[in-house]
């Protein structure tokens, strides 16, 4: 469920930039925003196979908090953005970071699942992908309509900071449950 949990906050910045970017173009007087996602996409695809040896080699915390920084910069470049070099500059930002936290999400989430509970745990991805996407149309559709779309991508910068403050409690908290249990003594 953690997991899943994180993918949802993942997915609402996601949902922003699908919903609103267009809109966002128009709003700051950018021509042909939709580079963001021709850079985004080459950025993901690019990243994808160094973040999952990092993965593989040192856990999902490793990938997760760095990522999470990294979407957390994109969005906050994106909200300051006032021509098209920022906006490339988010969308490599937003490319590194989505591209190493979504497989991981979804590796670690079937690593913490038993073979009979695969479907089970893709299922829950993609329903938490599809979760988040939809929450944040609404969320940030009612925060850009009281405020502008600058302020909106500052609100889901604030989102992926706490993506990254969950994410690293939950480390924080099992590396103490693994001290713990090492640290137990049996009897004299």
């Amino acid at each position: 469920l953690f997991p899943a949990m994180l993918n949802v906050l993942l997915a609402i910045t996601y949902s922003g930039l699908l919903s609103f970017l267009a809109l966002f173009g128009d709003y700051v007087h950018i021509d042909q925003v939709g580079l963001f996602f021709l850079f985004n996409a080459i950025t993901i695809i690019l990243v994808r196979p160094f973040s999952g040896r990092i993965f593989d080699r040192y856990g999902h915390a490793s990938v997760l908090i760095p990522a999470g920084l990294f979407v957390t910069a994109s969005m906050v470049v994106l909200s300051n953005t006032h021509a098209m070099s920022m906006l490339i500059i988010s969308a490599l930002l937003y490319g590194v970071g989505f591209g190493a936290t979504q497989p991981t999400i979804q590796a670690w989430m079937l690593r913490s699942s038993s073979p009979e509970q695969y479907g089970m745990a893709n299922s829950m991805f993609y329903n938490s992908t599809d979760l988040g996407v939809a929450l944040g149309a609404i969320l940030l559709g009612a925060i850009s309509s009281v405020t502008n779309y600058a302020v909106m991508y500052r609100y889901s910068a604030g989102i992926m900071a706490l993506f990254v403050v969950l994410g690293g409690l939950q480390y924080v908290a099992a590396v103490k449950r693994v001290r713990n249990k090492h640290d137990v003594v049996v009897g004299p």
